[in-house]
């Protein structure tokens, strides 16, 4: 585990803190209540999840991790809608492609693992969604275009039909960010942007139950 750093938390409840890569746990305390998470940091920026500022005891992971990076979709050059039932989820408007496809140089940005990405279709909102409740750990977004360089991305999560989390965060082509959702239980994921640019995507990561 690395050493301890601190952050100073701005008006607004953001707060940014310079670490070396490796495993963070991060206390949040507010009127009262402390809310702790388990952050792994890599090579790319990571972006938190809204705390609740709620505090007590978080529901428990499920058991079974799993991570996709589309790769295994294709087995031809071309664009291709990501099936519901991958990787045991549902999929709505998200499609894979080889990152140089297009040439947008925010999808060879975002790639993480492989040569595949995803991005959300024509910039429509995207789902994923299954009956079964799953923990969405989190994902790398980045812009697809230079010209939506600052797009905001709206991630929403529902458990049945009660929103659960919300939270927004700043996409550049330039340069990929990890999103730690910690987003737990929940049953429906919407991926959208703001202005309807391309939000490209890689290594979604997720649990499941047995």
């Amino acid at each position: 585990m690395a050493s301890a750093s601190a952050a100073k938390v701005g008006p607004d409840g953001r707060f940014s803190a310079a670490v070396a890569p490796g495993e963070w746990l991060v206390d949040f305390s507010a009127a009262g209540a402390t809310e702790r998470r388990h952050v792994v940091v890599g090579t790319a920026p990571v972006v938190l999840s809204t705390f609740s500022g709620k505090g007590g005891p978080a529901e428990a992971p499920l058991p079974q991790e799993h991570v996709v990076g589309f790769d295994d979709l294709m087995t031809s050059p071309g664009v291709f809608e990501v099936p519901s039932g991958y990787g045991g989820l549902n999929w709505y408007n998200l499609v894979a492609m080889h990152q140089r496809f297009t040439d947008g140089p925010g999808y060879v940005n975002t790639t993480m693992s492989g040569e595949f990405i995803a991005y959300n279709s024509s910039g429509h909102p995207a789902q994923v969604f299954s009956d079964k409740p799953f923990d969405f750990t989190g994902a790398y977004f980045g812009a697809g275009w230079d010209d939506a360089e600052g797009e905001t991305l709206i991630l929403k999560a529902w458990r049945g039909n009660e929103p659960a989390y919300e939270d927004r965060l700043t996409l550049s082509a330039n340069g990929l960010v990890y999103f730690a959702a910690d987003y737990r239980r929940i049953t429906r994921l919407e991926i959208r942007t703001q202005h309807y640019w391309q939000a490209a995507i890689d290594d979604f990561a997720y649990r499941t139950g047995p």
